[in-house]
């Protein structure tokens, strides 16, 4: 308990005294006449003296804890957020994206800021993009085609778009027509004859090993080229015995790089028609695995002997066919320091809707050269061809049926 003494000439001036101290509500607890001192033990006198405490309340008031401190909100913070329930989010996504590139320009000047604080914005800026989607009706043929499809997110939007006006039996045509303009193709990477380089990259699991061995076999067998495997997979269980046994049974040369310098000297140094790296997947924004060195190929061209012809350079980015947009976005950003050059869409044969060839066209902004179908080595192998792939993904009597549903 806060105890206090005050004075006064009366009982109401030393009320007044304590209440001044502790406000209105002060409690007097006693009250007693005390002698007042003179001049040389002349002039003296009584005074009022009381003991006075602050009410219970103001009390209680001091033993709680301090209220926390409002957060302070810029003048734009407040009109962002207006903005956002008003609904005016294409205004508020450009402002933001503006505001995370000004973020990632500082962030680009000084050494000291960690990788996660970028992997932070990315998801922001993806999360941003997200928000301003405009959402896809839930009726109709065209969002029951979407639906079908397994589409999502951008590859979504944008057939949608391409398909709004579409109507009754002209729909069919239309939605190969828009599919078509999403998936774009690229050449064989078989195609050209002379000294080539292809580079298989992606998750693990995909099947870039065996899409290594189809390849090479189809160039052993029906092209008559000679061919060197390059594994750079040291960490999965296995995966160096497999490839060893496809170059045995292909005749072919396997040399295994552990660095990218390793990779680059091996690549340099390799007589055979046609090199084939295979790498080990656990590739992210560019960590010094072996494939790290794939990136820089496109600036710094490969050494050859006096004489030889350059080689040609594929570096192809290996996705399931099952796979999903967000899926498809986050693998495309994790292997873009490597530079790919197109897609392989692998495992098509295990799922009834491959939609990974739209959502991995559209993420990556790539091409589709290679399309894997089963595990047989040569046979479930073929080049990309916009015919195959909207026969994969839009058979003509299913869209029939999609359509007049």
């Amino acid at each position: 308990m806060m105890l206090q003494t005050f004075r006064g000439r009366t009982l109401e001036e030393a009320r007044r005294a304590a209440q001044a101290a502790f406000g209105p509500d002060a409690v007097i607890l006693t009250t007693r006449e005390v002698p007042r001192a003179g001049i040389a033990g002349l002039f003296g006198g009584a005074e009022v003296e009381i003991a006075a405490a602050p009410a219970e309340r103001e009390r209680e008031r001091e033993r709680e804890p301090p209220p926390r401190a409002r957060p302070v909100f810029t003048d734009a913070a407040y009109a962002m957020n207006d903005r956002l329930h008003e609904g005016d989010l294409s205004t508020l996504r450009t402002e933001v994206r503006q505001e995370l590139r000004s973020i990632q320009g500082v962030m680009a000047r000084s050494s000291a800021v960690p990788s996660s604080v970028e992997s932070e914005l990315s998801a922001l800026r993806a999360a941003v993009d997200r928000l301003a989607e405009p959402e896809l009706p839930h009726t109709g043929a065209v969002a029951k085609i979407i639906r079908d499809l397994g589409l999502e997110g951008k590859a979504a939007q944008l057939l949608f778009k391409a398909l709004k006006d579409a109507k009754g039996a002209a729909l069919n045509e239309r939605v190969r027509d828009a599919v078509a303009d999403l998936v774009r193709v690229a050449p064989w990477p078989l195609a050209s004859a002379g000294p080539g380089l292809i580079a298989l990259v992606g998750p693990p699991g995909v099947g870039k090993t065996a899409t290594a061995a189809k390849l090479a076999a189809h160039a052993r067998l029906e092209q008559n080229r000679s061919v060197t495997f390059i594994s750079c997979d040291g960490f999965r269980v296995g995966a160096f015995a497999q490839i060893e046994r496809f170059a045995e049974l292909l005749g072919a040369g396997l040399e295994v790089a552990n660095d990218p310098a390793e990779l680059r000297r091996k690549i340099e140094a390799a007589d055979a028609d046609l090199v084939i790296v295979d790498t080990a997947g656990t590739l992210r924004g560019g960590d010094g695995g072996p494939e790290s060195a794939l990136g820089g190929l496109a600036t710094r061209p490969l050494r050859v002997r006096p004489g030889a012809t350059a080689r040609t350079r594929d570096v192809l980015l290996c996705l399931p066919a099952a796979l999903r947009a967000v899926d498809a976005d986050r693998l495309a950003k994790d292997f873009a320091s490597v530079s790919p050059t197109a897609l392989v869409v692998t495992k098509i044969d295990e799922t009834s809707s491959p939609v990974g060839l739209i959502h991995g066209s559209v993420a990556s902004r790539l091409p589709v050269s290679v399309l894997c179908f089963g595990p047989r080595v040569p046979e479930d192998v073929a080049p990309a061809i916009t015919g195959a792939i909207l026969d994969h993904l839009l058979p003509r009597g299913a869209s029939r049926q999609r359509a007049a549903s």
